[in-house]
């Protein structure tokens, strides 16, 4: 299959530098709200949940991170193309979003409706053929403010959706060995 790139970015700017470590537990909170926000969305126009995926949370997170520790947002951060992160995955899309913390925060809920009303954003999360997530979420800071860097992954992956139910999501979200599907 030929591979198909759609990528958008919210926003992208270039400062100086430093690393902010998020709580574990906000982290898994704030993953969980993106996860569970897509699929309501996908399946509010009857596509099916998306699973989450081992290989593609560590894409989205590892990639996340590398943005926030050279507190610059874009797909080819570090000079890694989207298509070398992904490695023998061949069918996706990688979702960026960045951004300072304001009022209305960069959490999961602000974060989805803005790749919602992108366009590019919003067919990558609306597209039938992908059956697979990864989200990375990463906080740096710049010129004295906290900023978030959020990567969705999505793709298409000829593996089964088998997982552990949601209750047990948020033990497996921080060390993401186990596939999770929506009950």
């Amino acid at each position: 299959m030929n591979k198909l790139i759609a990528t958008a970015l919210a926003l992208t700017a270039v400062a100086a530098t430093s690393v902010i470590t998020t709580n574990p537990s906000e982290l898994i909170i704030y993953k969980k709200e993106m996860f569970e926000r897509i699929n309501k969305s996908r399946q509010g126009q009857g596509l099916p949940a998306l699973c989450l995926n081992e290989k593609m949370m560590n894409i989205a997170q590892n990639y996340a991170g590398i943005q926030a520790s050279k507190n610059q947002g874009g797909h080819f951060v570090g000079g890694v193309a989207p298509e070398q992160r992904a490695g023998s995955i061949r069918y996706f899309a990688e979702n960026l979003a960045e951004g300072p913390l304001c009022s209305d925060g960069w959490s999961g809920p602000k974060t989805h409706e803005i790749f919602m009303n992108n366009d590019v954003n919003r067919q990558n999360i609306m597209n039938p053929a992908y059956t697979h997530i990864g989200i990375g979420r990463a906080t740096g800071s710049r010129n004295n403010a906290m900023y978030y860097y959020w990567v969705v992954w999505l793709a298409q992956l000829n593996e089964p959706c088998n997982g552990v139910p949601l209750q047990y999501y948020d033990q497996y979200m921080q060390y993401p060995s186990y596939q999770v599907v929506a009950p």
